[in-house]
Order: structure tokens, then C-alpha cells, then sequence
């Protein structure tokens, strides 16, 4: 999404590919993509052509509400980033700002969203998927199922001190990824949360044991992924 002319013919290609493509996102879950995308636009990076950001270009070909709110806080960044604009104070960050790592090491890094309600980011790296070797007298081959346990804490940085857990499970080179919350004080609060793969992004929310779970992942997607990117943001 570039401020560059386009001529006519990319004009039609583009209004053609909106009318006959199936809208991968809704608009909530667009919402909830949207803060990243302009920040990304905003710092130079080349958004029409990251496989990040395809699912929600393609949502905002033709769905006005969200272009709408899209240009609403592309135009609210340019202003809070122009000097020559003066802002009134305010008593946070707009909530398309991000903070600098609460948490930062090799295979975490959590990072805390402005916002309202409770939101953040956490990274992770992913570990080594290829199928295990069988060994001799272990019984069967070496595409058993298997789980990997990508990371338990309890965010001590977020309001509420949820514990969060997220784990792999893999069977017959088929994922479930299932991200687990729970504050440290019995809530009813569900949580929706964003798994950014390399060409898509996929959005699943707590349920009542308080699991979001992304089923049917390809384990050969996942091993595309370098580092594993969950979004979330408590939904009351």
C-alpha cells in the first residue's frame, strides 16, 4: 500500500482481483492487524510485498469500514510524527505504538501494546521439526506423535499476572498449536490471539478452559517459520 500513481491497467487488475477473491479476513480480525501494517508502512518496509501483510491487503481491497479506520490511523501517525504538529498531551501512547521489550533473549521476546485493554506480542523461537530418528529398540518409526512445549511464565509485566503456555502438537506432519491463558485470579476474560505464519495469519480465541487452538497446520509450513509471532489481545 504505497503512495505511488498507478495507471489504469493496474487500476482494473486490482478492482477485478477485489470483486472475485474471497475476503480472508473479517473485520475484526482485521482491526486487530491493522496497528501493525501501518506502523510497518510507516517505517519503509515494502508491505505490498511481504507475505505478512497479504491477508489484510487483500481484506482492505474491498471492505470500506476497514480501509476507512486503515487511512483513520495512517493519518493519526503522520500527525503525532510531525514536529511542526502540535499535539495536546496525552496520557499514553495511541494504541498503534508499541514499547520496547519487556522481555528480550534469544528464543522470547515479549512485547507490551498500548492500548485499552490488555495486549501484547510475543516471539518465540521455533525449534527443529524435522521427524526424530527412531533408534534401535525405541518401537515404531520416527513420525510418532510427539509435543513440544514452546513456553510457560506467567507475565509478571501484564496486569493481571496471566500464566501462558504454548505447545506444538504434532502427529503424522500435522500441528496443533494451542496457547493457553489463565489469569493468577479466576476471570471470565478470553483472549484472541493472532499466529503470523510467513504467508498468512490465522486467529483463534480462548475458550472456556481458556485455550486457543489453531488446528491443521502444516508441519512443513512451520517449518518455514524461523520464529513463531502471537498477537494478543484480551476480549471481555
Amino acid at each position: 500500500m504505497t503512495n505511488n500513481p498507478i495507471t489504469e491497467q493496474e487500476a482494473a487488475q486490482r478492482l477485478y482481483q477485489a470483486l472475485t477473491a474471497v475476503d480472508p479476513l473479517t473485520p475484526e480480525q482485521a482491526q486487530a492487524l491493522l496497528p501493525a501494517l501501518v506502523e510497518a508502512e510507516h517505517a519503509g518496509v515494502d508491505v505490498d510485498s511481504d507475505p505478512t501483510f497479504a491477508a489484510l491487503l487483500q481484506h482492505l481491497d474491498h471492505n470500506e469500514e476497514s480501509m476507512a479506520l486503515y487511512l483513520e490511523l495512517s493519518e493519526d501517525l503522520e500527525l503525532a510524527l510531525d514536529p511542526a504538529v502540535d499535539l495536546p498531551a496525552a496520557p499514553s501512547p495511541p494504541t498503534f505504538f508499541s514499547t520496547p521489550p519487556v522481555r528480550d533473549s534469544e528464543k522470547v521476546v515479549l512485547r507490551l501494546l498500548q492500548g485499552m485493554r490488555r495486549r501484547f506480542e510475543l516471539t518465540l523461537a521455533m525449534p527443529n521439526l524435522a521427524p526424530r530418528v527412531a533408534t534401535l529398540g525405541s518401537g515404531g518409526s520416527g513420525d510418532q506423535p510427539r509435543r513440544e512445549d514452546l513456553f510457560s511464565s506467567r507475565l509478571h509485566e501484564i496486569a493481571g499476572k496471566p500464566l501462558m503456555a504454548v505447545s506444538l502438537h504434532i502427529t503424522a506432519g500435522v500441528a496443533e498449536l494451542q496457547v493457553a491463558m489463565r489469569d493468577a485470579t479466576p476471570t471470565t476474560t478470553r483472549w484472541q490471539v493472532n499466529l503470523s505464519l510467513s504467508d498468512r495469519t490465522e486467529t483463534a480465541q480462548t475458550d472456556a478452559q481458556g485455550i486457543a487452538r489453531f488446528t491443521n497446520l502444516p508441519v512443513s509450513d512451520l517449518q518455514q517459520v524461523q520464529n513463531l509471532r502471537l498477537t494478543c489481545a484480551e476480549v471481555r
